[in-house]
């Protein structure tokens, strides 16, 4: 991943180099533009990003901070070290991308838009379904066409986790504290996906369960139906299934329209037609929205508009994730 230093014009630290870190280390380091560093506390882990991307990767953020000089940082910690670190990178004068969830709870939430406003920094959440081209091409279907009012809506769905994510018992994830489990981790993605399509939510009813994640007491299964307005969003996905697969379905007034990530395509049936009329939106592999992600965010640095997610958005987030845990321990419907 050696690049001529004459091309380069964005130097972007990536703290926390785990599997999700590790990814935006290869993405970022995919764009000609990009010369990127790595920072983590893992000895092991450290020494092999360093010699598999060529790159150099620093032990602590604080002798990053004095021995670079970036222009960017992406906050890939576990959820609950998300807000701190944030907060010095921006002091720093660094432009952000924060890993989703945006934090564990809202503690500080306020202070860090204060901290951005006032540094004059970029900030955006990795909210990567944004860039899949299936349900970034529902959004534009849906801006240019009068589909009428929105009845209901579901997203549904699992994958293998174990298998994508072989280490996560051993990570922040076997814990809520610091950001684990379904709602924290898949959750967070899905609500945020469904109110940049469809808008926000009410109030929603959850209920979530373990059901067979080995090695883990954390939820890996969820169930939540959700009040957008005047429509009924219906949530269910695990992490335990043998497929791994993504359906949103949006039901309007004057047809239907649906995403399937793991076909790779959008469709649209009208009121009055006999079958879907389907679209292809091809990934060429699993880095590809990622890619785009990371290209966006150079944009937003530039001062250039993008699909990027806000803090606000994740902040919105946290609010959802927070209703969600707190529905299924009472066992009741609970207002945003």
């Amino acid at each position: 991943m050696a690049i001529n230093t004459w091309m380069v014009t964005h130097k972007i630290l990536v703290v926390g180099c785990g599997s999700i870190g590790e990814r935006h280390v290869r993405c970022f380091g995919h764009h000609s533009c990009v010369e990127v560093t790595g920072c983590d506390i893992n000895l092991q882990l450290r020494e092999s990003i360093s010699q598999r991307y060529d790159i150099p990767c620093f032990a602590d953020l604080d002798t990053a901070l004095d021995q670079g000089d970036f222009t960017a940082a992406v906050v890939a910690t576990p959820a609950h070290l998300h807000i701190p670190i944030a907060l010095r990178l921006v002091r720093f004068g660094l432009h952000v991308l924060m890993e989703k969830p945006l934090s564990v709870d809202l503690d500080q939430t306020e202070e860090l838009l204060e901290a951005i406003g006032k540094h004059r920094v970029a900030a955006a959440m990795a909210y990567v379904y944004h860039f899949f081209p299936c349900f970034s091409a529902m959004k534009a279907q849906l801006s240019q066409i009068e589909p009428g009012r929105l009845l209901q809506a579901t997203l549904s769905g699992g994958q293998p986790f174990q298998f994508y994510r072989p280490a996560y018992k051993d990570t922040y994830f076997k814990d809520r504290k610091t950001g684990g489990g379904l709602i924290y981790d898949g959750l967070t993605h899905f609500s945020n996906l469904v109110e940049w399509i469809f808008g926000p939510a009410d109030q929603l009813v959850c209920d979530c369960t373990h059901q067979a994640l080995p090695d883990v007491e954390v939820e890996d299964t969820l169930a939540i139906l959700s009040r957008n307005g005047g429509s009924l969003i219906n949530y269910s996905f695990n992490l335990v299934q043998a497929p791994t697969e993504v359906t949103l379905q949006a039901n309007f007034e004057n047809g239907s329209i649906k995403a399937e990530s793991h076909r790779q395509r959008w469709g649209w049936f009208g009121r009055g037609d006999k079958l879907w009329t389907y679209h292809d939106a091809p990934m060429s592999d699993r880095d590809f929205p990622f890619i785009k992600q990371a290209r966006a965010f150079l944009d937003l640095m530039e001062g250039k508009e993008t699909d990027m997610a806000t803090i606000e958005d994740g902040i919105r987030a946290v609010r959802v994730i927070q209703a969600a845990h707190k529905s299924s321990e009472e066992r009741a419907w609970v207002k945003l």
